[in-house]
Order: C-alpha cells, then structure tokens, then sequence
C-alpha cells in the first residue's frame, strides 16, 4: 500500500523533521488502543497493522468549518471532499500534540489554541467501526479527555503518558499480533481558526468555510472520504449527548 493511504492528512512528519512519509515510525496498537509495538508507516500499511489518527473540525469566528476537496493527483481518495484536517500519529506523540501540528500543517497557520478533544472510535475500513451511533468502548461511551488519555473507563488501565510507545521497546511480530486486522483509532477534537488559512496547495485543489446546513446539503451531493463521514457522523450524534 502507498504511504498515502486512508486519506493521508499532510506530511504526517513531526514538525521539523523531513523524511519520507513510508519510513515514520508510527506506534501500532491493538483494539483496545493500547500500544503493542512501532512499525514505519509503510511496513503498517502494507500488513494492515492498526495505528492512531486524529481528525480536527475546524471552525472559523462566524462557526463556519474548514471543507476542502482534495487535489486530483492523490494516489488515495483524489478529488475527494473532506470536513476534517488532521493525520497520523507518530510513534510516542500524544493525540494532543499530533492534532495542534497537523491542524497547523494543514491549514497553514501557526499560533492555533490547542484543539479540543472530544472522543476517540476505531475505524474499520469497509466494515462498521466500533459503536452504535457513538464511540463506544468496553461497553461504554468514551467522552473528552477520558477517551484521549488512552484509559480504559471500565478497568482504570492505561499506558503511562509520553511513555515509549512500543511493548518492549520492540517492532511488531508476526502471527496473532494483536494488532493486525487493519483500521485505526481515531481521535476527533475541534479548534477554532480564526486566521487566514493557507493550504497546501499540492494536497488542497479547493477549500471553504461552510455552515453546517450547506454540508448537511452536500452530504449526497459531493463524495467524502469515508472515514471523514464516519467521523462527522459521530461528531453530529456525540454533540446532542454532550448537552445532557
């Protein structure tokens, strides 16, 4: 498989860092988003090894969000449209720092607040992802900052925070990995951008701010990533929960 892959959301790279996107070291993980090992992104990719990803729905100051569609020449999705910035998460980067630097590398700012985290659901691609109209995790809704600091809300398990990020500090193995299977945890946050936004132009072909009923509207019109839908759906049936 290319590394750009499931929709991949800008370099994917640290900031500073220039390499390849095939050879990021990603931290890879098993169904219960816990970290079993590292791999680089291609190795990831091509075995179907399941890793993280952050989506971020960005608003401007009048509550409009960020679409673009994407340039015709990507590989994956081209000329897709997409209501979400964001992209992978490197090996040992917390969900809250990759989503602060891919909404920064996508939309083409710097000086963003730090993007808030909402919820967290594994995506399988083709089938349905984990939930019933919600992120659910063992037998729960995960919420906000519970659902990104990577505990289980049942049994109080957790990785330690910034910790190394593999199992044994080691690359992942071969039959019955826990993390094979494909999909990935994805992390969805909000920001507002009240900034001039200057995309890549090698990944955006076009980009608007929309009002939630003119997406609404366009939902059958345009086609969308499918994990982009996946999460906008979540996201609209997670905020009416967050009001009660």
């Amino acid at each position: 498989m290319h590394p750009d892959a499931h929709r991949h959301r800008g370099s994917g790279a640290h900031a500073g860092a220039q390499v390849n996107p095939a050879d990021e070291l990603l931290d890879i993980v098993d169904e219960q988003d816990r970290v079993v090992g590292r791999a680089r992104r291609g190795e990831a990719y091509a075995r179907g090894l399941r890793h993280r990803c952050v989506f971020i729905q960005a608003r401007n100051a009048e509550g409009r969000v960020f679409v673009h569609r994407r340039t015709p020449g990507k590989l994956v999705f081209p000329s897709m449209y997409d209501m979400f910035v964001g992209g992978v998460v490197g090996a040992g980067e917390s969900y809250d720092d990759a989503a602060l630097r891919e909404a920064e590398e996508e939309l083409g700012v710097t000086g963003l607040p730090r993007p808030v985290p909402l919820f967290r659901f594994l995506y399988r691609p083709g089938e349905d992802s984990v939930g019933d109209g919600g992120p659910v995790r063992d037998g729960g809704p995960v919420r906000g900052e519970d659902a990104l600091r990577g505990e289980n809300p049942s049994r109080g398990e957790g990785r330690a925070p910034g910790g190394d990020g593999a199992a044994g500090g080691g690359a992942v193995g071969g039959g019955g990995d826990p993390a094979a299977g494909g999909g990935w945890w994805s992390a969805v946050y909000e920001v507002r951008c009240d900034l001039p936004v200057h995309p890549q132009v090698e990944e955006v072909a076009w980009h608007d701010f929309l009002t939630d009923a003119e997406i609404e509207r366009r939902l059958v019109e345009w086609p969308w990533v499918p994990d982009g839908l996946d999460a906008y759906r979540r996201l609209e049936d997670f905020r009416p929960r967050r009001r009660e």
